[in-house]
């Protein structure tokens, strides 16, 4: 956390309506997350692990450079990190209103329609179709409950401390 609350990295969830003209208001949080990065942009691809899109600004894309840069460029591994996160990547701008038009192979991808959830994972960010993003925050909720993951107690007994 940095002067007076503010971050580089994405927390919450927020939705905003996709307007119209096809344009979604990224929240003033990820606008202010960017800024603090340097940036007036963000990259965004289609997720080979979700039926969600990626998005992030220069810190992550740095740490992406530097990972694939350690790799053989010539590997296998090094073409399909390249081919999926470089090759499939768009670079986003934002209009003076603070919205984004993602292409519609994007929205299909992901199964967004009328609106989009902003779901902040620290370097990161991902956006959802809203009724796809429910079930898995609910999965995700009940996880966190049972302890799973990093931060749960696993030594704990059940509902109680030591």
């Amino acid at each position: 956390m940095g002067v007076s609350g503010t971050v580089k990295t994405f927390v919450s969830t927020v939705t905003n309506k996709i307007d119209g003209k096809g344009r979604v208001s990224v929240p003033a949080p990820f606008r202010q997350a960017l800024a603090l990065q340097g940036a007036s942009h963000f990259y965004c691809f289609q997720s080979f692990n979700q039926k969600a899109l990626e998005a992030f600004g220069p810190t992550l894309m740095d740490k992406i450079e530097d990972r694939i840069g350690e790799l053989d460029p010539f590997s296998e591994e090094y073409d399909t990190l390249v081919r999926c996160i470089l090759g499939g990547s768009i670079e986003l701008s934002f209009d003076g209103e603070g919205r984004i038009k993602l292409p519609q192979s994007f929205l299909d991808h992901a199964g967004i329609k009328d609106s989009v959830a902003f779901v902040g994972m620290g370097l990161k960010f991902q956006l959802w179709d809203p009724k796809n993003f429910a079930p898995l925050r609910e999965s995700d909720t009940d996880k966190a409950r049972q302890g799973h993951g990093v931060l749960g107690n696993r030594s704990a007994p059940a509902g109680g401390t030591q």
